[in-house]
């Protein structure tokens, strides 16, 4: 019984080690509801046709609508932040030194009789 526990734990331990590391948010491809919201208006389960669509229906279609501009928004997002990541990339390649060594509370640049 204890050499089962033991071999059982081993093989465990041994499938953990080998296991590949899992992407908390993995990001699904968007797909189109399988269903209809409008399939809805045929539950007869309370409430007239009206209930229905406004209880049931409706939010649905703008819950569908709202994750559809978010999802646009967030790619929006994404191609800015690569465009500026890209844009910075090529200024600090662009970029040359000064030739001057800076100094800490150098002010003879703003005030030039400070320094006599």
């Amino acid at each position: 019984m204890t050499r089962t526990i033991l071999t059982t734990t081993a093989a465990l331990l041994a499938l953990l080690m080998v296991a590949d590391t899992a992407s908390a948010q993995r990001r699904a491809p968007a797909r189109r509801p399988t269903t209809s919201p409008y399939l809805n208006l045929l539950n007869r389960g309370g409430g007239g046709i009206g209930f229905q669509y406004y209880q049931r229906v409706r939010p649905e279609v703008e819950f569908r609508n709202a994750d559809r501009q978010l999802s646009s928004d967030v790619n929006t997002l994404r191609s800015r932040l690569d465009d500026q990541k890209a844009q910075r990339e090529e200024l600090k390649q662009g970029l040359s030194r000064t030739g001057h060594v800076p100094r800490f509370m150098d002010l003879r640049g703003y005030f030039p009789g400070l320094g006599r």
